[in-house]
């Protein structure tokens, strides 16, 4: 083989390197500017009061939320999306707490919803946002306890800024949460393409380790949870979760030492309530109860 032929070869592994790595990059920073999708349910739709409010984060970023007040409140429950999702989400989930006499704020996270902001961070930063939520809540409701629920992403968040922040929160319910962001970008490939779309875009961690504003490793579901082990948690997961794998879920509890784990079988990423309802609810009113938390 010619010399010509080898630089030509060469120049083409070189191109077609160059070409994986910069569509790589062009998918992380797609993906960590999310399409925002219209809202689909909203508390005034299933009958309770709705007020949307205005928030704004220690950073700067002004926030939407819808809150509904509850006449005789006995407690507020703060409700917390996943990737890509909005304050609808969770919605039917406050208007069980709602039914059970807890006011609820719906929050829309940074470049979610009509938030403010243009990039997510998958719930590292949007700590901030969970943060700036329990803040608004303990000026408007003074005394009352508060129990944030969150979905994927959101419950990462929520954990966060529980742990990392000491955010005044009574007790937390995560619902499929990951335990460590590294682990949650690749189970997003997986979730979307299987093992085969996970391997191709394996590199996508170390590029959007370059790119996020802190390290991947930082974002510790479990290592936040272990700084508040007094804090009550309810971790919910489907043990076919593919995203949020069952050990991500089950290395959340080792870090919660008061937590509970409660599995929902043939179940994937927050399908647990959907396909569940019953089991979904009831594991949330015998959460409330053990922990002397209002449930009606």
């Amino acid at each position: 083989m010619s010399s010509l032929v080898k630089v030509f070869i060469l120049g083409l592994i070189a191109a077609a390197v160059f070409l994986y790595l910069a569509l790589l990059t062009l998918i992380i920073r797609f993906s960590l500017s999310p399409k925002r999708l219209p809202y689909f349910i909203s508390p005034g739709m299933m009958g309770l009061p709705q007020r949307d409010v205005e928030l704004r984060t220690q950073d700067g970023v002004n926030l939407r939320a819808w809150w509904s007040q509850h006449p005789e409140p006995k407690g507020v429950v703060l409700l917390t999306h996943g990737y890509i999702m909005n304050r609808s989400e969770m919605s039917p989930v406050g208007a069980w707490f709602f039914g059970r006499g807890y006011s609820m704020l719906a929050l829309d996270f940074r470049a979610h919803g009509r938030s403010g902001g243009n990039r997510t961070t998958l719930g590292y930063i949007e700590r901030f946002d969970v943060l700036a939520a329990v803040e608004w809540i303990r000026q408007e409701c003074p005394g009352l306890p508060l129990v944030v629920v969150g979905s994927s992403m959101g419950a990462a968040a929520a954990a966060m800024a529980m742990g990392y922040e000491n955010a005044p929160i009574d007790a937390l319910v995560l619902d499929s949460a990951y335990s460590r962001l590294d682990y949650a970008i690749l189970g997003w490939w997986r979730f979307l393409g299987g093992k085969t779309l996970e391997t191709m875009l394996y590199p996508s961690v170390w590029i959007g380790g370059l790119i996020m504003p802190f390290k991947l490793r930082e974002a510790d579901v479990a290592n936040a949870l272990a700084m508040r082990p007094e804090t009550p948690t309810l971790i919910l997961h489907g043990d076919c979760d593919d995203l949020a794998t069952p050990s991500e879920a089950k290395r959340n509890q080792e870090a919660a030492a008061n937590g509970t784990l409660v599995w929902f079988d043939r179940c994937g990423h927050s399908e647990g309530r959907m396909i569940h309802p019953e089991r979904y609810f009831g594991a949330l009113g015998e959460f409330l109860k053990q922990h002397g938390l209002p449930v009606g």
